[in-house]
């Protein structure tokens, strides 16, 4: 069984990464949790306030969420959730970018940060920030589209992408 603090590595496939700026924590009048995706309800409102937040912090343009990476997203989480494991290569065996593709995002740049336990999009997020490959892929510059899910049991996953290319 895995800490409830563990926290994967973030995973960037194609471009190179933007610079990081200072770590930031979110304000103390941080918004409430994001909402378990069990039952398809969508995480995106609070956790990408905070996300956007971080980047504005860093002079970074804000990232507009994705239907396509927040469906990549929750199958990941419900994925990690279901069959106890905590990682960024689906227990099929898919990639972030297979899981993106398949839900018909085609991406030019695609990375993910997954983290398992923590209870609120501020905890996760904060968790992360402290990682150094989780801040490099949510300070990347070139990304400009997210998916954020919360799965059972707190199984967090963040997919950001730039389509296209």
């Amino acid at each position: 069984m895995r800490s409830p603090l563990a926290v994967g590595f973030g995973l960037v496939l194609g471009m190179g990464l933007a610079q990081c700026g200072p770590i930031t924590s979110p304000t103390p009048n941080a918004p409430p949790p994001a909402q378990d995706v069990g039952t398809g309800s969508l995480a995106t409102h609070d956790g990408g306030a905070l996300l956007n937040a971080i980047r504005a912090q860093n002079d970074l343009v804000a990232l507009s969420p994705n239907p396509a990476l927040l469906h990549a997203a929750t199958a990941h989480a419900a994925d990690m959730a279901t069959n106890g494991f905590m990682g960024h290569t689906s227990s099929n065996g898919d990639t972030v970018r297979d899981r993106a593709r398949k839900q018909g995002y085609s991406a030019c740049l695609i990375a993910e940060n997954v983290a398992l336990g923590q209870g609120s999009a501020a905890e996760v997020m904060n968790a992360w920030m402290a990682s150094p490959g989780h801040r490099k892929n949510i300070l990347n510059g070139k990304v400009s589209e997210y998916g954020l899910a919360r799965g059972a049991g707190n199984a967090w996953v963040l997919v950001l992408g730039q389509p296209g290319c």
